[in-house]
């Protein structure tokens, strides 16, 4: 993510009295778990594609693990504030499509410096705080100086669950920007489940030439196209080659900027980076000014496939990250997510003057 550079407090454990509050509170929401809200609409076709979730525990206690239990979980930087289009994010039944799609400009760059990150379905987060119906967690699977234990920011609760995905020898690794989870191994459209994105990872029950069945949290089993994912084992080692990076970045042009994006849905330059990666078995910092840090520094003239290349306006911090895409048309290019009301795109690397040049990093083999 560039910046600006974003802070949050922590707010600690709560009476007894309060914790019975929240029970009734997560309650309520479970309640609501079939019941659209009105800023979604009432057409048929934006209800099939929201999620509806149920819980297997009304409140998060500070210190536990949870799962994220919804496609994805957006990460806000305060439990207070969200607006009327927010409600298709943080009020059951959660749809990402439908909240990305119906933000205007203005609407999604008020989002600078109010989300933090999001996480995926099945992603672990540890719960370090709660107010309400919001818990305070961490992602571990997102480095970040800011916090040694992972990602910060707060998540309504009842996109939170106590159930583990199980354990399996291998997992379906979503290879497309989205899918759907259905309940049977075909193509239709009534049996959808849920849209997931990239870089979801389920375990894997059985496979087909077409489809791939895997378990979810609530335990029902759901499907997947087989050409929708990768398969490869629980513990896989890392195949980021540069080719491989470009070749899945490639497959994102066109795809809207999101702030704080890290899904198929869309994307902020960093989480484009960090989900890029990720998907091919190597964890970069989430941010990019601490991107900018880790792998193998590489000069300029040495830039190679895949590579990181960062920027900074004049003398300020490392703001902006890009993948390093070699000679497109006989130009040397990068492939990034720019900015709110731009897409992924490709873009000559002189286009940036030689002061905004801020390094390369290595994380490639």
């Amino acid at each position: 993510m560039s910046t600006p550079r974003r802070f949050s407090r922590c707010i600690g454990p709560r009476s007894r009295a309060l914790a019975t509050l929240l029970v009734l509170t997560a309650l309520a929401w479970d309640s609501l778990g079939s019941v659209a809200t009105g800023a979604e609409g009432s057409t048929t076709s934006a209800r099939s594609t929201v999620h509806r979730p149920g819980l297997s525990t009304p409140v998060a206690l500070v210190g536990s693990t949870r799962w994220v239990s919804v496609p994805v979980g957006t990460l806000w930087a305060s439990s207070s504030g969200s607006r009327a289009v927010d409600r298709l994010a943080v009020s059951p039944p959660a749809s990402i499509r439908a909240w990305v799609s119906t933000m205007t400009l203005s609407q999604k760059r008020w989002l600078v410096g109010k989300v933090e990150t999001q996480a995926l379905y099945a992603t672990v987060v540890l719960v370090v705080a709660r107010s309400g119906g919001w818990s305070r967690v961490v992602v571990p699977s997102q480095p970040t100086p800011r916090d040694p234990r992972g990602y910060p920011g707060w998540i309504p609760t009842w996109e939170l669950t106590t159930r583990s995905p199980v354990s399996t020898t291998s997992l379906a690794v979503v290879t497309s920007a989205t899918t759907w989870l259905r309940s049977a191994p075909d193509t239709g459209t009534l049996d959808r489940i849920m849209e997931i994105s990239y870089d979801t990872r389920l375990p894997v029950l059985a496979t087909t030439a077409l489809a791939v069945e895997v378990s979810l949290l609530d335990g029902r089993h759901a499907f997947l196209r087989r050409a929708d994912v990768a398969l490869q084992a629980a513990r896989a080692p890392s195949s980021a080659t540069g080719a491989r990076v470009v070749a899945e970045a490639r497959k994102f042009l066109g795809l809207a900027y999101l702030w704080g994006g890290t899904s198929g849905f869309g994307y902020d330059c960093s989480g484009f980076v960090y989900s890029v990666f990720h998907r091919l078995g190597v964890t970069t910092p989430r941010d990019a000014a601490p991107q900018a840090t880790r792998g193998v520094a590489v000069l300029r003239r040495d830039l190679r496939l895949g590579d990181l290349v960062f920027f900074r306006d004049g003398s300020g911090p490392i703001g902006h990250v890009a993948i390093f895409l070699g000679s497109v048309h006989g130009v040397a290019s990068v492939i990034h997510a720019p900015n709110t009301g731009q897409s992924v795109t490709i873009t000559p690397l002189s286009s940036w003057p030689n002061t905004a040049y801020a390094g390369a990093r290595r994380y490639t083999r």
